[in-house]
């Protein structure tokens, strides 16, 4: 019993570091990357939207379909796509096939998510799975109403 628990917590260790050499491997370059991000995290946008005009936040998850971490959030994602359509934009980045990605917005452990007001600037940045009702739970604190679309 005790060695299954010895090899569960090495091979946890073993996949933190493997991870973690991955998302550093390009952390030692010069020059930093054109497509960054420029604006610092906000805990909440600089004018809050009325009800009357919401514009779309943005919800982007950063991480890989082959990390299993990452794999918890490919249901949130699909649901926030289909049930709100109107009020969020949804991209998934997969930063294993598109490191530059990763580099640009800074990603140091997957999965991330990153929600960033109509004009790009980033408003909250989360580590790990986030439910859907905690994200829309998030924007509406942040003074974007999400409005569910009605069922097919």
């Amino acid at each position: 019993m005790q060695a299954t628990a010895a090899r569960a917590l090495v091979l946890t260790g073993i996949t933190a570091l493997v991870i973690g050499a991955f998302l550093l491997r390009g952390q030692a370059s010069t020059s930093a990357p054109t497509s960054a991000p420029t604006s610092a995290p906000t805990s909440a946008p600089t004018s809050a939207p009325t009800a009357a005009y919401a514009p779309r936040a943005r919800f982007i998850d950063l991480g890989s379909d082959r990390c299993r971490s990452c794999q918890a959030m490919i249901p949130v994602i699909a649901e926030l796509k289909e049930s709100y359509p109107e009020t969020l934009d949804v991209t998934f980045i997969d930063v294993w096939d598109h490191p530059e990605q990763g580099k640009a917005y800074n990603v140091r452990t997957i999965p991330t998510q990153i929600l960033l007001d109509p004009e790009g600037k980033e408003l909250e940045r989360h580590v790990g799975f986030w439910s859907t009702q905690d994200i829309i739970a998030r924007l509406e604190a942040l003074g974007y109403p999400q409005k569910r679309a009605e069922a097919r």
